[in-house]
């Protein structure tokens, strides 16, 4: 996600921004409150909506954009599958990124599809 297209600079001001956070296993985050997209760091987090678990997240992988991004619903939560560690970005970092922006858009579409669908 950072890789492609985010100078050094740019990825310096990423990760001025980041604050970790630690779960422990079954913790649990309500997507609708989040502020930040997070980054899987070590560990996994289980999506999951109306009770069942539609996917895992597991290092390096995204999640919160939905809600945090782009100000959409959901009605999603999280479930850490033991310690985990995750990396919470401010949006307003990203928001001016057009490639970051772009794959968290693409990201945040294949959520709400598979939301819509497990509804």
């Amino acid at each position: 996600m950072f890789g492609e297209g985010v100078s050094n600079p740019v990825l310096n001001i990423i990760c001025r921004q980041i604050e970790v956070k630690a779960l422990q296993n079954e913790d649990t985050l309500v997507e609708s409150t989040f502020d930040k997209v997070f980054v899987v760091r070590e560990g996994s987090v289980s999506r999951i909506l109306n009770g069942e678990v539609i996917n895992v997240i597991k290092a390096s992988g995204i999640f919160g954009e939905t809600v945090a991004m782009f100000g959409e619903k959901s009605n999603a939560m999280f479930r850490a599958n033991g310690a985990t560690k995750l990396f919470g970005i401010p949006p307003e970092t990203m928001e001016n990124i057009p490639v970051v922006r772009w794959k968290l858009l693409e990201l945040s579409r294949q959520d709400t599809w598979v939301d819509d669908a497990a509804e």
